[in-house]
């Protein structure tokens, strides 16, 4: 009667065995399977028989199988079970397959490990639809971050065009020589304006579509922050802003190309003069720490909030909209920024308070030898 039972219980498990969808067996000390469910039989194609006394390089591809003897090595090795681990690569036919893997030592009465009992799962199609979810979640935001830039650049947009449009038309009424002079002026300003805005979309679309030329040129990077305070010093002038340019007291060599970094600058040294107000001041500092070049912009404007300030890099977003008006950005000055600037195997971070101002930190690489 108990061996009848004990028999039942067998079978009853057998049964459970052989139904559940995931891959069962138990292998020996030698890594060969000794029992296999009907799943992993049917999964390689072959009858149950068949696979007793093979391994798992009679199953799959030789990559992916050293995978899996690995495991198996280490479980026999240590007898310590392996949870949930992943592994990916192909079956014989060469089709692609990703296992989640869970194996634990068969040890016997003196505790000596003398095989390996596994379950794994076929989650390749789950693997598929998650990367199918992420790419769909991802191109979603990518069309929210589109709809809402042209929500708001929409106006930003019309706004110098309705200048313009009012301005010539005053223009033609007008004859007093001043007057006509300040419509002028006008159309000129906002002209250049919607000029900066498809200057940046046409530098974004070519650095996205071609990797930025890294030039073999060593060249001085002090002498391109001269260059770019050179550029600004009128309009810091203008709104009253003090200027300040610390270079380092060494000559900074770096490798690169000078015509991206120097955008990349640009742009930084900009957005401090759009957002440092009238009597405010702004520093600019270079530095070697650690082999690297360290360019250091700090303003005393209105500074960024803790909210925004993860997002600032992207593309198309400004912390304040309601500055963009006066201020005529994009949103992409920053990302145009930060991509030259990874480009050249460099960082950039922002630290920034509300009221306070910001500081911008580029670090890139020190090149210390010319090559010729």
């Amino acid at each position: 009667a108990v061996q009848e039972k004990l028999q039942r219980e067998r079978n009853l498990l057998r049964i459970l065995i052989d139904h559940t969808p995931d891959l069962i067996y138990l292998k020996d000390d030698l890594s060969r399977y000794l029992l296999v469910n009907k799943s992993l039989a049917h999964f390689v194609n072959r009858n149950p028989q068949e696979l007793i006394g093979r391994t798992v390089f009679d199953l799959y591809e030789t990559e992916f199988a050293k995978q899996f003897q690995q495991d198996d090595e280490a479980v026999l090795k240590t007898g310590q079970a392996l949870i949930d681990i992943e592994r990916s690569g192909h079956n014989l036919q060469g089709e692609a397959i990703i296992f989640k893997t869970t194996k634990v030592p068969w040890k016997a009465e003196d505790g000596s490990v003398i095989g390996i009992v596994g379950i794994s799962r076929d989650i390749t199609q789950l693997k598929i639809l998650e990367a199918q979810s992420l790419a769909l979640e991802a191109e979603q935001q990518r069309v929210y971050a589109m709809q809402a830039f042209i929500n708001d650049f929409s106006h930003d947009f019309r706004t110098p065009l309705s200048i313009i449009n009012s301005s010539t038309y005053l223009l033609h009424k007008v004859t007093d020589a001043q007057k006509r002079e300040v419509h002028l002026e006008r159309i000129e300003e906002q002209s250049k304006r919607l000029l900066g805005f498809l200057n940046d979309f046409m530098e974004m679309a070519q650095l996205d579509n071609e990797d930025i030329v890294l030039e073999d040129v060593r060249f001085e990077f002090n002498s391109l922050i001269t260059q770019v305070v050179q550029d600004f010093s009128a309009s810091a002038t203008l709104k009253q802003i003090d200027l300040e340019w610390i270079p380092a007291d060494q000559p900074i060599y770096i490798r690169g190309n000078s015509a991206y970094l120097s955008r990349a600058v640009l742009n930084l040294v900009q957005n401090a003069i759009n957002y440092t107000p009238s009597g405010g001041s702004i520093s600019i500092q270079t530095a070697r720490v650690d082999e690297q070049m360290m360019l250091t912009i700090t303003d005393t404007g209105v500074g960024i909030s803790e909210s925004d300030l993860p997002h600032v890099f992207e593309r198309f977003y400004r912390a304040d909209k309601a500055r963009s008006a006066s201020t005529g950005g994009t949103g992409l000055g920053l990302s145009i920024a930060r991509k030259i600037i990874e480009g050249h195997q460099g960082a950039i971070r922002l630290e920034s308070q509300v009221g306070v101002g910001t500081t911008a930190r580029v670090t890139i690489p020190l090149a210390h030898a010319a090559t010729t």
